[in-house]
């Protein structure tokens, strides 16, 4: 009687010969152009600042057009407008006249008015007329930031943006000079408004 082979036959992978010469010239290759990249751009920099050691490495940083609202209640508010002395700006008369009757500040640190409103409504209207002849003097800026104290509803602020992005559907256009220098009528007033939870000047 013949006996069943019970033992299990073994699965081996068969053995093959990896060739890794293709990959070490590529290995090499790649390690050849990493050196020579991170040479030159050394030298690039040692070369830029041995030519000219008379120039400061940190320049006069750009100017840049701040403008803050800061929403401390439904009726209450406080606007910031920054350093504008390095700033392009049209209608100067306009805006140093606006500066010097509702703004505290200087050139240096910027300016600051507070708003006070009977209502939400009211305190909007008087918002958007500072923010009218702030946009004539920079009409090709578009952001602001608007900054909320707790606590406020949520209806509150989105009124106060909306009233920062435009004079609404029932507010009157106002005269705006485009990049061409073609003045025409519009109710947009900055489209782009970022908000914050707290302003740069709450206290």
């Amino acid at each position: 009687m013949l006996r069943k082979d019970t033992r299990r036959k073994k699965h081996r992978i068969p053995l093959a010969e990896i060739n890794v010469v293709s990959l070490m010239d590529i290995l090499t290759t790649l390690l050849f152009f990493l050196i020579l990249s991170a040479n030159f751009v050394e030298f690039g920099a040692v070369q830029a600042k041995s030519s000219s050691p008379e120039v400061s490495t940190q320049s006069d940083p750009k100017p840049v057009f701040a403008l803050d609202i800061t929403l401390k209640s439904p009726t209450s508010a406080r606007i910031y407008l920054g350093p504008i002395a390095k700033l392009k700006f049209q209608k100067s008369d306009q805006l140093n006249g606006l500066i010097q009757r509702q703004f505290k500040g200087n050139e240096r640190l910027g300016y600051l008015s507070t708003i006070e409103g009977r209502s939400t409504k009211e305190m909007i209207a008087k918002l958007q007329g500072l923010l009218i002849p702030i946009k004539q003097s920079f009409p090709h800026e578009t952001k602001a930031v608007l900054s909320l104290a707790d606590p406020l509803v949520y209806e509150d602020w989105i009124q106060v943006m909306n009233g920062i992005q435009s004079m609404g559907d029932e507010g009157k256009a106002f005269p705006l000079t485009n990049a061409l220098g073609k003045t025409e009528k519009t109710v947009v007033l900055f489209p782009t408004v970022l908000v914050s939870e707290m302003g740069r000047f709450e206290r």
